[in-house]
């Protein structure tokens, strides 16, 4: 029966991240050009984004909370619910010319993005050991299906819309609160029995210890510490790289339809990989990829840092490694945490770990145009070949069993 509970769950997990995919891709990229309009000051063009993180990492705690004490079914369904409620806000704030409503709706836009990382994690609750990376990537590949697919259904909605005067940049957030309002119903109405519930009620019925403070366990806390240091640097040498390549293209004039090749290639490598990712974590264990993972990283940046600024063909193999490394990182370290946490501390814990994830990754993009204008470009890739260093000095620690699982 449990076997057959997964396969649902994963099956409503699927369908959740295609359309939270389409609230993802529609939004993020004309959330910038909706307020510039709106507030009419370039200089705070960098607002909405920074909104829009802040909100994710605010109700990546929230729904981990209520996911902790409610079950996923609710926590989940309520950041998409919001998500959608955020999207439609910030069609009304233009329609109404309000600066202060389109900041709040970019807020609680957040929400979606946070529940739909939170996702991956369901598919988890009730999955075999064998399996719990694999569950993971399926989450991850069909959240790029509803990516993807975004801008091909956006067109066809924004041509259809612009005959009755709705502009562009509005039919992405239609598109956006449609497709977070969808994955809310397939969570609330379909997310039954809850997987997390399930889950506890299992292990309390073959005595395990589910209720135990998984912290005082020193082995599970040193594995949950390890697990969220290699998804915050994974994001962070991922991010910090990806937001500079660009500008460091540019400033070599390339084309760009160059420049969005290679981060189109880049985006490509991140997801792809995870329809075999996943089971090769399963069959080899996390340590293992976390340290292949590193050394991806490593050569991805020794290659941008010998080659040219000129060589297209070096920076999208290196980009492409990056988005590599960042797949096999972030699934391993997400295996990682759902093996050393359980029961009901579980959802609170992925929820509070991926407000970090979050905060990281912001910061990190807010502040490596700094970075590579004090140090230059090069200097800026090494110190991420550090970070990987550090990445993988980390796969080298020592494993030892845990009865926390479930």
């Amino acid at each position: 029966m449990t076997n057959n509970q997964y396969k649902k769950t994963l099956i409503v997990v699927i369908f959740s991240q295609i359309f939270s995919g389409l609230g993802l891709s529609a939004g993020i990229s004309v959330g910038a050009i909706l307020a510039k309009q709106i507030i009419g000051n370039e200089s705070l063009s960098g607002l909405p984004s920074m909104l829009f993180t802040l909100g994710s990492a605010f109700f990546a705690y929230l729904v981990g909370k209520i996911s902790g004490n409610h079950g996923r079914r609710i926590g989940l369904s309520t950041g998409f619910f919001i998500g959608s409620l955020g999207s439609a806000g910030v069609i009304f704030a233009y329609k109404t010319n309000s600066i202060f409503l389109i900041m709040l709706s970019l807020f609680l836009y957040g929400a979606g993005a946070a529940a739909n990382l939170l996702s991956r994690y369901a598919g988890t609750d009730l999955a075999p050991d064998n399996k719990k990376a694999t569950s993971i990537s399926v989450a991850m590949v069909f959240t790029t299906v509803g990516v993807l697919a975004g801008p091909f259904i956006l067109s066809f909605i924004s041509s259809n819309l612009l005959h009755i005067g709705i502009k562009e940049e509005l039919s992405a957030f239609i598109l956006a609160s449609l497709g977070y309002f969808l994955s809310f119903l397939i969570i609330f109405i379909f997310m039954r029995p809850d997987p997390l519930m399930l889950s506890i009620k299992k292990n309390k019925e073959s005595k395990l210890k589910v209720d135990e403070d998984v912290l005082k366990d020193n082995n599970a806390k040193r594995n949950i510490l390890l697990s969220a240091l290699v998804m915050i640097i994974v994001q962070v040498v991922m991010i910090s790289i990806m937001t500079m390549t660009p500008i460091h293209m540019n400033g070599h004039h390339h084309s760009l339809n160059s420049i969005n090749l290679v981060i189109g290639i880049h985006i490509a490598s991140m997801f792809l990989p995870s329809l075999i990712t996943g089971r090769i974590i399963d069959k080899f264990g996390t340590k293992i990829m976390i340290a292949l993972s590193s050394l991806i990283f490593i050569i991805s940046t020794i290659i941008a840092i010998v080659s040219p600024g000129s060589s297209f063909l070096m920076l999208l193999i290196s980009l492409a490694l990056l988005g590599l490394g960042w797949n096999i990182g972030f699934i391993s370290g997400t295996t990682m945490l759902v093996k050393y946490t359980s029961g009901l501390n579980r959802a609170k814990i992925q929820g509070n770990i991926d407000i970090f994830i979050a905060l990281a990754g912001a910061l990190a993009s807010g502040v490596s145009g700094y970075f590579v204008f004090m140090i230059g470009f090069y200097k800026f890739l090494g110190l991420f070949l550090v970070l990987s260093l550090v990445l993988l000095v980390l796969s080298f620690n020592k494993e030892k069993h845990n009865n926390t699982r479930s």
